[in-house]
């Protein structure tokens, strides 16, 4: 005897109705949405004409700092290792006061220190942005030990790059 249809609906409603309840599925609420705020400033370091000799490093630091937004009572902190050389950090303003919304300035500072191991460097920036709200930024940068490998290259359609062999293990 074949089943008809009305026969497979009827057992399909009696076996639904006779499992155990299931609990319904939890639905969370949604999530309030974050997003991280941007801050008023933008600082940026860069190392530039590195020249290696006799154990010792030179060369130039380029500070770059832009206001995004206005900001007021701005001021700059550097933070070498303390056997990097700047000289002319101390010619550079502690305090600049205030920048408008686009305006920037930069700095460039010689550089000179040993290079037998990574050396950090660290600039902070302190300023008041538009809501009166006192604020940090911070950058660092890494005189390395040893220059940068060199870039990569295409090759049949791949990016190859150097293989770096490394004298001792390192941290």
């Amino acid at each position: 005897m074949k089943p008809n249809l009305a026969g497979l609906v009827l057992l399909l409603v009696a076996v639904t109705a006779a499992a155990p309840g299931r609990p319904a599925p939890r639905v969370l609420p949604p999530a309030a949405a974050t997003v991280e705020p941007t801050l008023s400033v933008r600082l940026d370091l860069g190392l530039e004409g590195m020249e290696r000799g006799r154990g010792r490093a030179r060369g130039r630091l380029r500070l770059s700092l832009q206001a995004i937004d206005e900001v007021r009572d701005v001021a700059i902190v550097l933070a070498p290792d303390p056997l990097l050389s700047i000289p002319e950090a101390a010619s550079l303003p502690r305090s600049i006061g205030r920048l408008r919304a686009g305006e920037g300035r930069e700095f460039d500072l010689a550089i000179e220190g040993p290079d037998d191991r990574d050396r950090p460097l660290r600039a902070e920036v302190q300023f008041r942005a538009p809501d009166g709200t006192l604020q940090r930024l911070g950058a660092g940068i890494t005189l390395t030990s040893k220059p940068a490998a060199p870039a990569g290259r295409y090759h049949a359609g791949a990016l190859e790059y150097p293989a770096l062999v490394l004298p001792w293990p390192r941290p």
